[in-house]
């Protein structure tokens, strides 16, 4: 069995391997969004864009609790791997295309001896995804997924459940961005049944990016009902290092329940700093 200096070993490894093919493959950020062009010759350019992308944010995380002294129990390092390959153009029905995802998101105690991994998300879907469109311009995009989601762990610590979620994200304006989604959840582990009280059944979020998208602010919310009533919320600051290139150093805070699996009903206040690599298109939580 792998020990745990081996494992972390593995997750940067692939961690970083990936990324640079996604920096690699997405190359260039587009400036210009398309306006007023037939939909279908809008559709035709980007089924032709590649195939294998990132799906959410891909970063590397340090940080601690808010309103506590740092310490090796209440500090740790968050790393995210989240990839995309579409498997057909827009011919499909309502014009989708076939995708799959994966994201898998780490958390390693790295204050603490030899690096320990305190709990890991292993998330993979597949799923329909349609462009779309408003008076012939690209607003946005939808899609209907099919997704797992544990953290590998046995006995007691294991994780695990199932949704089918719907999601769409749309350019309200130049610089506005909305996102929502939302799932049927299907709770088959046995350490998990009241995940629901802590991560909810929806999303909403919002980005803000100036005119040349060097600068990203965003917003999460996910409503959560337990006793009364709560909402688990995430802040997200992002500032482009490299020239048209989709490489941002990142703030970002987390308050709330949910946030990983392990320990989805503990209480989280955690501010981190790091660098990520950004989709091309849209963010997506």
């Amino acid at each position: 069995m792998l020990g745990s200096k081996q494992i972390n070993r593995i997750i940067y490894y692939i961690l970083f391997t990936v990324s640079g093919h996604l920096l690699y493959a997405q190359n260039i950020l587009p400036e210009i969004p398309y306006e007023t062009k037939d939909e279908n010759n809008i559709r035709t350019e980007l089924d032709a864009g590649p195939h294998f992308t990132a799906f959410k944010d891909n970063y590397g995380l340090i940080g601690t609790t808010i309103g506590a002294k740092p310490t090796g129990q209440n500090s740790d390092a968050k790393y995210q791997l989240s990839i995309m390959q579409r498997f057909t153009d827009s011919n499909l029905l309502w014009n989708s295309h076939f995708f799959f995802q994966f994201t898998l998101t780490s958390y390693l105690n790295v204050f603490e001896p030899s690096f320990p991994l305190h709990d890991i998300s292993i998330n993979p879907g597949f799923g329909l995804r349609k462009y779309l469109f408003k008076n012939g311009k690209y607003i946005g995009e939808s899609y209907l997924m099919i997704e797992h989601e544990s953290n590998g762990f046995d006995s007691i610590q294991s994780r695990s459940w199932n949704k089918l979620s719907v999601a769409a994200t749309i350019q309200m304006t130049k610089n506005w961005e909305f996102q929502a989604k939302g799932w049927i959840p299907i709770v088959d582990g046995r350490y998990s049944q009241h995940i629901l009280r802590y991560q909810g059944l929806f999303f909403v979020a919002s980005n803000f990016s100036t005119n040349n998208k060097r600068l990203n602010l965003s917003i999460m919310f996910t409503p959560t009902y337990r006793k009364r009533i709560g909402i688990n919320s995430q802040f997200e600051i992002n500032c482009r290092l490299l020239n048209k290139q989709p490489v941002y150093a990142i703030m970002q805070y987390y308050n709330g329940y949910g946030e990983n699996l392990l320990d989805y009903n503990v209480y989280k206040s955690r501010l981190r700093i790091g660098f990520t690599f950004k989709p091309r298109d849209f963010n997506r939580f």
